[in-house]
């Protein structure tokens, strides 16, 4: 399905944009994550993605997407109902 962001922190620092978001997922994760566009950070294009941990779960930014591991090998299942995971990133571009 999508996911959902909210952004309360954006800054400048020097040439770059500065994006601190809230990423949540929803109930249907599909397999191989989900899609992190730049233009839902606001930005045009994302140089790197820094992801906090989340409880038991870790969040990673790969080929642009965000996917959800239940442990550090194991990729949440297709359509798994992964809502009650929401991770902080930090995305710097322009």
């Amino acid at each position: 399905m999508a996911l959902t962001i909210t952004t309360p922190v954006s800054s400048v620092f020097g040439n770059k944009r500065v994006v601190i978001a809230n990423v949540a997922f929803d109930n249907s994760y599909p397999t191989g994550g989900e899609t992190l566009a730049a233009s839902g950070l606001g930005l045009e294009v994302v140089d790197s993605i820094l992801v906090s941990p989340h409880g038991t779960r870790v969040v990673t930014y790969e080929g642009g997407k965000l996917k959800v591991y239940t442990a550090l090998t194991t990729e949440a299942g297709n359509t798994s109902d992964q809502s009650s995971v929401t991770a902080t990133i930090m995305a710097i571009g322009h």
